[in-house]
């Protein structure tokens, strides 16, 4: 069934371009057909920049996989594929199950190739690696050229591990009491033994560029015998013996670690490996009997346990020259981020300065010299800031950011530099939800080190490590465009090595792309070059996003929408509109659907804020409709965000369905204020559904109010206020401030104190100094004042939330003879994980609504619980 639904709604209105602006005779949405919609996601691009691949997604799984060219839009379907790619040569591969497809372009043609379990391709020379098992378990290995077609085939494969850079393919083979292990270059069609024996060779890891291959050798992967170390260039393989009489580090008490990668510095003079410890010793407090918690413990019993059920391996540095392996890091000093050159390691203990209360706890610094092992302190209680405290690409520089500027340390003078204190511009801004104010970021480097590049609150800029001297790129702060760095989409976001992470370098002397974003909630791409600064690819009012791009960046690839239009996929150069090619969820345009509209409002202290109104299906500018308000923070930014329609949420909110069922739905931004969190809330909120009811759209006595975690908190507070909304929905809330400062969070064993100070509430102090604070913006002691009938509902399992949160707030409002009902759902969480309890809550949350905002009241779950009544 699934394949000609696929036919009707994908295929045949794509290839036929002119159907899209036929008019269709509108109907309402029905729940039946929810199960139509799916999200687009795009994957690839072909080299020639002719065909496209992206993927449809589905809540019942049925996800499939799309090739489609372009410009006359010829398109071929891969149910429940994945991994796949472009051929120079016209050629698409992809693979589903255990069946690797190659399909022809040109013609059409597919070949299908079973019993795969992985494969890997070359570009360069365009050439297909796949490992094939046979009934008598015998792996091959074959070579396919593409150009040609012709194969080559190798017997008792163990494992192969393909170096991109290079074309280099290693290859262990294990058969009868022998191994060896073999080089072939994809280039040459030369193959090369490196080494042979009697047990496996397994922990194939190449060096990043490809000069060097290092392995490991023994019958268990974990327990190796011996460490090799091949150097393509010499021809020489190094060995380190992991025997006793070698003081070896894999001993009684350790074990290799085969799930984390040999790393090899591009110098090739260091080979880095991590060991674990498969017998850890009991923690102190650990009794059968009972459990000791001390104040002066650096962390809680819960996190002590689950740090023992975690843990970490320790990183050693093999030097082949001296043959000699050291550990870098220790249980004082657990953590490593290497220096780009990996001539530096980094260490510190992220449990120095515990037990602490903010979420990233400050810590000591040290780095080691990897040629002589010399260690010294060049930080001291300072707190990194996550994903902008690392090292350079060249190995130069050590980057933090501290007292609201951005530092180097050079590595090898051991200076320290304050290279933003001249500049007087800010590098902090709103950058995440719930967090007044962070770091914006930096993208990466220029080449050699010679810049590193920075954000600030709209622009880019190149300062230099040495201080003295900057510039700014982009010129957004004068027209209130956000500008970043595109990454393409189909290249990882984040790369770590260690627990650093490993930072792009960019040519400044060729054009970047970029992404840019306005305050109105515009979007779009630009690019850059320094002879001409930024100039506008596409800017416009919707969201641009998933874009993809070659190294010459000649077309951009990308994907639009909008609340009213379904995502669709589009390419663009700078001469040229916009060309569409893909549009998902055709069957939009036979249904009423609702519009996004922002809107602006004060507050009453004048703080200028906006807020997204979707409008209902079907609206008729003659009648006003009820309206559901749902809150958070920051919420403007969904402005342009299709939503599809669904019952299967983990939270039981869907725009789409709302305004489908014929409501307006307000999302306003929210300004937080210090130690004021529920009263600066309920200021925003009341001011902007009052300036919705002043645009005479929505029903004032029937707005209801709605908010889940940090939303489910304001939600229950601003009802202790104002009698302004007819129903809430108050969903995995906290109610009494002063008993979840003093939770600890059953995930991770952190007590929730850290949400309170810099963070979410931002009180700036506890509850013993400043009580009257978390007094007035704890919902649970205004409890009395509440004249909105209120739906709670939970997950039992939530280890975000303590469900005694919600348990508390409705034994406040049963006691004060409130109209409330708690909805609690077994062996969930946070968020409702199983399809039917997302279902449940979906139709409840919907019948909540219509039975106090519509006055429908055929929900007997509402009207018995309500009316000392049982469900």
């Amino acid at each position: 069934m699934f394949l000609p639904f696929l036919v009707l709604f994908f295929i045949l209105p794509l290839v036929s371009c002119p159907l899209w602006g036929q008019v269709v005779q509108k109907k309402n949405l029905k729940p039946n057909s929810y199960a139509q919609w799916g999200d687009v996601v795009l994957d690839k691009i072909s080299p020639n920049q002719k065909w496209a691949s992206f993927r449809m997604r589905y809540k019942n799984g049925n996800d499939t996989l799309f090739v489609r060219n372009v410009a006359s839009l010829k398109t071929f379907s891969f149910p429940a594929a994945k991994n796949g790619g472009f051929s120079s040569n016209w050629l698409f591969f992809c693979q589903t199950g255990k069946d690797l497809i190659i399909l022809d372009l040109s013609n059409g043609k597919k070949e299908i190739i079973k019993g795969i379990s992985n494969f890997s391709y070359y570009e360069k020379n365009d050439k297909l690696v796949f490992l094939t098992s046979c009934e008598n378990k015998n792996r091959t290995l074959t070579i396919r050229s593409l150009k040609t077609g012709s194969n080559r085939e190798i017997s008792n494969i163990d494992q192969f591990s393909l170096n991109k850079e290079k074309g280099l393919l290693v290859y262990s083979t294990f058969s009868e009491h022998k191994s060896s292990l073999s080089i072939v270059s994809l280039q040459k069609d030369e193959t090369s033994q490196v080494a042979e024996g009697i047990l496996p060779f397994s922990n194939l890891s190449w060096q990043k560029n490809g000069l060097s291959v290092a392995f490991t050798e023994g019958n268990d992967p974990q327990h190796p015998q011996v460490i090799y170390h091949f150097i393509a260039s010499e021809k020489k393989l190094h060995d380190f013996k992991f025997m006793p009489e070698s003081n070896s580090i894999i001993n009684a008490d350790t074990a290799f670690d085969s799930e984390s990668p040999i790393i090899i510095s591009d110098d090739l003079q260091r080979v880095f490996f991590s060991t674990v410890s498969f017998n850890p010793q009991s923690d102190k407090n650990e009794s059968k009997n009972v459990e000791i918690w001390g104040s002066a413990d650096k962390r809680t019993h819960i996190q002590q346990q689950n740090a023992g059920r975690l843990k970490k391996g320790r990183v050693a540095v093999w030097t082949p020259v001296i043959n000699k392996v050291v550990y870098i890091t220790s249980s004082d000093l657990p953590d490593l981020i290497l220096s780009g050159d990996m001539r530096y390691a980094v260490l510190s203990n992220p449990a120095d300065y515990e037990p602490q209360f903010e979420y990233t706890a400050p810590r000591d610094f040290y780095v080691i010299d990897l040629q002589n092992f010399e260690k010294k302190l060049f930080l001291k209680n300072i707190t990194p800031e996550p994903h902008y405290f690392n090292a350079s690409p060249a190995g130069k520089y050590f980057t933090y950011f501290n007292d609201g500027h951005w530092w180097t340390y050079n590595f090898s003078t051991g200076i320290h530099k304050n290279i933003t204190a001249e500049i007087g511009i800010k590098f902090t801004a709103k950058e995440r939800s719930l967090v007044p104010e962070s770091v914006c970021g930096s993208p990466g480097w220029t080449k050699n080190d010679t810049e590193i590049l920075l954000y600030d609150q709209f622009d880019v800029w190149a300062v230099s490590p040495e201080g003295g001297s900057f510039k700014r790129l982009t010129r957004g702060r004068e027209s209130d465009i956000i500008f970043r760095i595109a990454k393409s989409y189909d290249k990882p976001r984040f790369n770590h090595l260690f627990e650093g992470q490993m930072l792009d370098s960019f040519n400044l002397d060729k054009d970047l792309i970029m992404s840019a974003k306005g305050d109105n909630q515009k979007t779009g791409f630009y690019r850059w070059n320094k002879k001409y600064g930024e100039s506008s690819i596409i800017y416009k009012d919707a969201l641009c996003d998933q874009i993809i791009y070659s190294d010459t960046k000649k077309n951009i690839f990308f994907r639009e929408q909008k609340f009213d239009m379904s995502p669709r996929l589009a390419f663009i150069n700078n001469s040229s509109l916009p060309q569409y090619f893909f549009k998902s969820n055709p069957q939009q345009d036979k249904y009423f659907w609702g519009r996004s509209e922002l809107i602006e409002y004060q507050n009453s202290k004048g703080i200028k804020l906006k807020g997204v109104l979707y409008y209902p299906a079907e609206y008729n500018a003659l009648k006003k409709y009820p309206m559901i308000v749902n809150i958070y923070e920051r919420k403007s930014y969904e402005l342009h965000q299709y939503q599809n329609p669904t019952y299967y949420l983990e939270g039981g909110f869907n725009p789409s369905v709302f305004t489908s069922e014929g409501y307006f739905v307000l999302q306003p931004d929210i300004s937080l204020e210090f130690q004021n969190p529920g009263i600066a809330a309920t200021d925003c909120v009341i001011s902007a559904v009052k300036k919705v009811i002043e645009l005479n759209v929505a029903d004032e006595k029937h707005v209801g109010l709605m908010g889940h975690s940090f939303g489910g908190y304001e939600s229950s507070f601003i009802i202790t206020q104002t009698d302004l909304f007819a129903a809430a929905i108050a969903s995995g809330a906290i109610t009494d401030l002063v008993s979840f400062y003093y939770t600890i969070n059953k995930g991770n064993g952190r007590p929730d104190m850290w949400r309170f100070h810099n963070e979410e509430w931002n009180m700036g102090g506890t509850p013993y100094e400043i009580p009257k604070a978390y007094y007035d913006n704890s919902p649970i002691n205004f409890v009395q004042n509440v004249q909105t009938p209120v739906l709670l509902w939970s997950g039992k399992n939530d280890y975000q939330v303590d469900t005694h949160q919600s348990m508390e707030f409705y034994l406040a409002l049963r006691r004060a003879g409130r109209k409330s009902l708690m909805l609690l759902y077994p062996d969930e969480g946070h968020g409702l994980i199983n399809s039917e309890k997302q279902k449940d809550l979906a139709l409840r949350t919907l019948q909540w609504f219509d039975h106090f905002l519509k006055e429908n009241t055929k929900s007997d779950w509402i009207t018995q619980s309500l009316n000392n009544g049982r469900n």
